[in-house]
């Protein structure tokens, strides 16, 4: 059963911007005015992430103190119950406000919703990365793991396995394949075709394969 993922999303300022986004939509918004109501928020909601806006201080020091506040006591907070922080900057707005239209009449919400679309944007980006890394990594340990065949082999620019011969003196090229073992088949029944002379690598690894699979049977 997958573990339905809950965010909570913060914009901090004399005004704070609150809200929860769980199985895939905001379900509550609401305004807090004390660093007291931001922690209540964050602890009967149990989310598993929390995502705040990281304040710019103004040339102002009147108007850079209430978030600078808030913003240490959410770090304390979430730090002492282990609750993992993501500090976003304020141009994360810019992705998520085209997104977030007719949520909430609050613009304080508003933003605090725009954070948690951003972060979950980059959530998604960076798992996709990370699938793509791990898919290559194994398609390279299978390359590297496979036997010499002649007229066979790795194309790291189309990720395939690919099959050749030589007629006449010119290559002919065979095909791309997924699978090693349809890449060796192929250069097999060019071989055949063309006159080549039996045992050929090809022919020694298909011979192989059937060997171990009567012995399995």
């Amino acid at each position: 059963m997958t573990k339905i993922q809950k965010i909570v999303g913060i914009d901090p300022g004399k005004t704070v911007g609150l809200c929860l986004y769980k199985n895939d939509e905001f379900i509550k918004g609401q305004e807090a005015s004390t660093v007291e109501e931001v922690i209540h928020f964050i602890k009967i909601n149990e989310p598993d992430h929390v995502v705040v806006e990281d304040f710019i201080i103004s040339s102002r020091p009147s108007c850079a103190k209430i978030p600078t506040e808030q913003i240490g006591a959410i770090k304390y907070f979430c730090k002492r119950e282990m609750i993992p922080l993501t500090m976003q900057l304020p141009s994360a707005l810019a992705f998520g406000s085209s997104r977030v239209k007719g949520i909430h009449k609050s613009a304080h919400i508003k933003s605090a919703c725009s954070h948690v679309i951003y972060h979950i944007y980059k959530q998604k980006q960076q798992q996709q990365q990370q699938r793509h890394s791990c898919n290559s990594k194994n398609r390279s340990a299978q390359s590297n793991n496979k036997p010499e065949v002649a007229g066979v082999h790795w194309d790291r620019s189309y990720q395939r396995w690919r099959a050749q011969i030589n007629v006449a003196g010119k290559r002919k090229h065979l095909g791309r394949f997924i699978e090693f073992i349809d890449a060796v088949k192929a250069r097999w029944e060019a071989e055949k075709k063309y006159g080549y002379p039996d045992r050929s690598p090809a022919f020694n690894y298909l011979q192989k394969l059937k060997e171990a699979s009567r012995e399995e049977d």
